[in-house]
Formats: structure tokens, C-alpha cells, sequence
């Protein structure tokens, strides 16, 4: 009887524990400000994004190469376009950070040299169709040894009088190794 009870408790546990998969977490800015990790989906007025991996690397297939001293920080990531028209977008709209420093961030490595671009990564401008996705990633040079970063992205708004008014920052932080 007991080795029955047993098995009945086990399948109830198991069944129990059916779909109790880590749900996705929606993060939206407070006070201007929006803070999440590695998985987390960022809310912005116009689309969602999130990373799906990052990793350090030599080289970039084939295409970029890291200077001595440094690595490229590949960051896969995943925008949703939620706004009914479509987006266009830049690479440039997200910039890496590492250190307290006020030079430790960057931005991709097409924002000086177009010619880098390669398959694989997101496009130094394109359009984010309404209410579709896109994935890709962005490369960064970064120092060689650092392995803990935050991505992140500033909302801009055009305003009337042709000057641009920032809105919410978004930040995620990831590791790379």
C-alpha cells in the first residue's frame, strides 16, 4: 500500500508541475527607468526586445576581427514591433556598457564602418514591419576581460520643432563569455 501511495503522490507532484515553466517577465520603465536581466522582455512605447544570447568572440564569421586587446561581444536579440505602423530602427540604438567609467560603453561596430556588416547581424538601418519581429545580432568591440555588461537603449522623440525630447532608458544586464 505504501509503495502505491507513493506513486500516486509522485504522478500527482508530476502533473502538478506540468507548465510551471519560468514565465516571461515584462519589464516597463518606472520613474523613466527600466531595469531587467538576461531573458527579460523591455516594454517600450514602440516594441519589445529582449536577449536571447550574448557571447565573446575573435572574430565575427570571418567578417570582423578584434583588435589586440579586445573581443566582440555578440548580442542576439529579438525586437517586436507592438506599435500599429512600422519602425525604423538603427544598430546604433543600442549601445553596451561595462565599468563605471565615462568611457566604457560602445556601440556597434557598423556605426563607423558600414562595409562590417555582415549576415547574421541587424542592419545598420532597417524597418521594424508593425506589429512583426526581428532577430539578429548586434557586435561590439569591447575590452578583453571584461565579462559583465548591460545593453541599452534610449527612447527619442521627434518633436514639432525638429528637436529630438528622450523618453524612458532601458537596460539589461548580461554576461559573456
Amino acid at each position: 500500500m505504501k509503495k502505491w501511495m507513493k506513486a500516486v503522490f509522485a504522478g500527482l507532484l508530476a502533473l502538478s508541475m506540468t507548465g510551471c515553466g519560468k514565465k516571461a517577465n515584462v519589464v516597463t520603465a518606472k520613474d523613466g527607468i527600466a531595469e531587467g536581466g538576461m531573458g527579460d522582455t523591455m516594454s517600450t512605447a514602440w516594441f519589445t526586445f529582449k536577449i536571447n544570447s550574448a557571447k565573446l568572440a575573435d572574430d565575427y564569421k570571418g567578417a570582423v576581427q578584434a583588435e589586440a586587446g579586445m573581443k566582440l561581444a555578440v548580442v542576439n536579440v529579438t525586437l517586436t514591433n507592438t506599435f500599429d505602423e512600422d519602425i525604423p530602427m538603427f544598430d546604433s540604438d543600442f549601445q553596451i556598457q561595462w565599468g563605471e567609467g565615462d568611457d566604457d560603453y560602445d556601440y556597434p561596430v557598423t556605426l563607423e564602418d558600414v562595409s562590417l556588416w555582415t549576415d547574421g547581424m541587424l542592419e545598420d538601418s532597417y524597418i521594424l514591419p508593425a506589429k512583426k519581429s526581428v532577430t539578429g545580432d548586434l557586435v561590439f568591440a569591447v575590452p578583453e576581460g571584461i565579462h559583465d555588461f548591460q545593453l541599452a537603449f534610449l527612447e527619442y522623440y521627434d518633436t514639432e520643432d525638429e528637436d529630438s525630447e528622450e523618453g524612458d532608458v532601458f537596460f539589461i544586464t548580461f554576461q559573456a563569455e
